[in-house]
């Protein structure tokens, strides 16, 4: 009974916290809603033209479209947040679903804390793309480790629909099935490997057809993929040493030291401090709108990198040497398809890595229970300041 109600009752509170989000927010547009919640309603109204301003494939504005109009509410801005809410709510039970398959025990409360963290639940109430392609991504990685080659292809082509550069987490999940398949002296499905090579070809066509790009706009223009792109994968490193702070500094402490050669310390801070900008333009207005941007202004002015680099390092050595429960040979693989994903992106933004923090928090190994409930309740304290201060049109993430 204990130890359902420890699973149970993480859940019922991430799912309160949705439905509170989702009343709480006032009713007006935020940010890219200006441009995802008006073309939802050219659908609804059973229009096919797709504005030219839309970075993403419009796949999530047809879907929220729809089902609003279905239930009469299209013009209701609350009921589109509502539908991407409902994805929110099946990426927890998907993410539940993974968490069980590395630490059943502790599925329930990281599941909590991954949801109730700020970069995370802010998104799963607002007209955004990134909350369904984060679900359909979790029930893909559920497919993959259960073997279900149905449920994994059709959620990663729907992930893929989502948000066109999922694509990178193609070949990954290829190879976590591939694992677990060799792990049971099992051998791939054929069927399997063309519904990968079916799914990897229908993207490069789409692409084709709209002439090399992957969106709706040129995105060549609005994110220019160079070695400068690093700069997200120190942003992400840095970012989730302070969101979730209580964790690795469990881990931190458990490891007690970092055994890893000053040679390469120095190495990594070179490579830091030589890519790491926010030159894109939005990153450095609304200093005091976004709060990415105020971190992002801190770290590239006044020696803030000196104080930065050394965080992005420590932390990166944690992930790099956190066990994993089972299956610890797939760590690494998945980091790799992470910082790939974040490659060629100039432009800075938190949900980028939602994920890359879903995905190696679902695998990750357990730390001690204070520390595990610290990092529930600093998180869910800080998601609680986030939503209070964008209802007053401040410090969006």
């Amino acid at each position: 009974m204990k130890a359902r109600l420890e699973t149970l009752l993480p859940l019922a509170v991430t799912g309160i916290g949705l439905l509170a989000a989702l009343l709480y927010l006032p009713r007006t547009l935020f940010v890219d809603e200006y441009d995802h919640w008006p073309q939802a309603q050219v659908f609804a109204r059973g229009g096919w033209t797709v504005a030219s301003n839309l970075a993403t494939w419009p796949t999530m504005n047809a879907v929220v479209g729809w089902l609003t109009a279905v239930i009469g509410q299209s013009n209701n801005l609350v009921a589109g947040r509502a539908v991407i809410a409902a994805f929110g709510l099946l990426a927890v039970v998907a993410f539940y679903r993974l968490a069980s398959e590395f630490d059943a025990t502790t599925a329930g409360l990281r599941s909590a804390q991954f949801f109730l963290s700020p970069i995370v639940l802010p998104f799963c109430v607002l007209v955004y793309t990134d909350v369904p392609a984060l679900t359909c991504l979790l029930w893909a990685a559920v497919g993959a480790m259960r073997r279900d080659a149905l449920l994994m292809l059709a959620c990663v082509g729907a992930a893929c629909a989502f948000r066109q550069n999922d694509i990178v987490w193609l070949p990954a999940l290829f190879f976590l099935y591939w694992w677990i398949c060799r792990q049971r002296d099992q051998r791939i499905p054929v069927a399997s490997v063309i519904g990968f090579a079916g799914i990897g070809s229908a993207w490069l066509l789409a692409v084709w057809l709209r002439g090399g790009v992957a969106s709706g706009v040129d995105s060549r223009s609005l994110h220019p993929g160079h070695l400068k792109g690093l700069s997200n994968v120190w942003f992400a490193l840095f970012m989730g040493g302070l969101i979730y702070a209580p964790y690795f500094v469990a881990r931190l402490w458990a490891e007690r030291r970092l055994p890893i050669p000053l040679i390469r310390w120095m190495v990594f801070a070179v490579i830091v401090g030589l890519t790491f900008e926010a030159a894109h333009p939005f990153n450095l207005i609304n200093t005091d709108y976004f709060l990415r941007n105020a971190v992002l202004k801190w770290i590239t002015t006044q020696g803030g990198l000196a104080v930065a680099a050394p965080i992005m390092v420590v932390i990166g050595v944690l992930v790099w040497r956190t066990p994993l429960s089972k299956h610890p040979e797939i760590l690494r693989p998945f980091l790799l398809a992470a910082v790939i994903a974040l490659l060629p992106f100039w432009l800075i933004e938190q949900r980028y890595y939602l994920p890359i923090f879903a995905l190696f928090w679902a695998m990750r190994a357990p730390v001690g229970r204070v520390a595990e409930l610290s990092q529930l309740l600093a998180g869910a304290a800080s998601t609680a300041w986030m939503l209070a201060q964008i209802a007053e049109h401040q410090h969006f993430i």
